[in-house]
This record gives structure tokens, sequence and C-alpha cells, in this order.
């Protein structure tokens, strides 16, 4: 007697698939308000899939770190334009404004159940291995891997990036500078890993 598909696969399948498109949906939304940062959360969460490959990361776990890079500034919805656009350097309030994404974006994922499996990396993206990052002062191992991840991309693509406030930085300037903060903002051993990543001709970002 033949057997047909298993309807539990189907709807695994089914499920799945909308998961990623909803992510997908999300990201692109947030790329179409903020023009000068287009892209970059699709640059991000390739990157950190391919750095999750050097570091031997499961396939798995890396269709997870996707999503999550991809919605890692959703929280940036509701800062206004004059501050995501501002040519100059924030002041103090605007500063503290925009260091609420993340709680932000945590908050927005919290609405759909879908999505929790997100709020985790997202509210860590900005956390440090010193502990001197924010929202929470996480430090070290504290830190989601996928978080870790993620804020080296972050990073390394928004100074290599041009910006209302500033011209792009080249990738030997941004990752001398990813280097001078490991140990503080970055550990260690992984910006080594990162920067090596980056760096190789072979390497296509």
């Amino acid at each position: 007697m033949l057997e047909g598909p298993d309807p539990t696969n189907t709807c695994c399948e089914e499920l799945e698939e909308a998961n990623r498109s909803m992510v997908r949906l999300i990201a692109a939304l947030l790329d179409a308000r903020d023009t000068y940062t287009l892209g970059h959360a699709a640059r991000v969460s390739r990157m950190s899939c391919d750095f999750a490959r050097i570091l031997k990361i499961e396939e798995g776990e890396i269709a997870r770190l996707e999503r999550a890079a991809l919605l890692h500034d959703i929280g940036k919805v509701q800062i206004p334009d004059s501050i995501l656009r501002k040519r100059g350097k924030l002041n103090a309030k605007q500063e503290e404004l925009m260091r609420e994404h993340p709680v932000t974006g945590a908050n927005i994922l919290w609405l759909a159940p879908i999505l929790h499996q997100y709020i985790p990396v997202v509210r860590a993206h900005h956390e440090w291995h010193d502990g001197n990052g924010y929202p929470d002062g996480l430090k070290g191992d504290q830190v989601p891997l996928h978080a870790r991840i993620i804020s080296l991309a972050d990073v390394f693509d928004a100074m290599t990036s041009d910006r209302p406030y500033r011209r792009a930085l080249s990738t030997i300037e941004a990752t001398e500078e990813i280097l001078r903060v490991s140990g503080t903002q970055f550990d260690g051993g992984m910006a080594e890993e990162f920067v090596q990543m980056v760096g190789d001709p072979g390497w296509n970002p």
C-alpha cells in the first residue's frame, strides 16, 4: 500500500516557510524606510552566516542566525527620521533614543510568537565583551553567540558603508578599528578570525 506525504512534515515545512517569509518582509520594510542603510540587514545576515561557517556552526543553527541578523535592527522603526538621517553627531538625548532600539526590537518580536526565538539575539546585539554595552550590561559568554557574531558583522558593515555623517571606511581601516577594540567591545579570538575572513581576497561579501 502506497503511503502519501506525511501531513505533519508538510505542516512543519509550511510553518518554516512562513517564518522565513515574515522575516524577509520585515527586513525589506525596514530597508524601505531607511534608504541610507538600504541592504544593511541583508549584508549583515550574509556576513554573519559566512563567519558562522568558519566557526563550524551547524547549518540548522546558521538558518536561525540568518533570520536573527535580518531582524537585528527592527527596533529602529520607532526612531524618528530626523535622528536616523542626521548628518551630524547625535546629541545626548538623540543617542539615548537610538540606544533604545534593541529593547524596542525585542518588544516588537513579542507580538509574534513565531519570532520569539530571535528575541535574545536582537536584544543583545549591542552588548560588549567587557560588559560596557547595552541594554543589559551582559559580558563574555553571557552574550548569546549569535549576538556576538551579528555585532561584528553589524559594526564592519556600518563602518564600510557611506553614512549621512561620514564617508565609508576601507576594509583595512575597518578591520584595524575592530582589532583596536578587541577584548573590550569584541571577544579577542572571534575578532581576529572575523578580520581574517573579511581580509581574505577570496571572500566575497
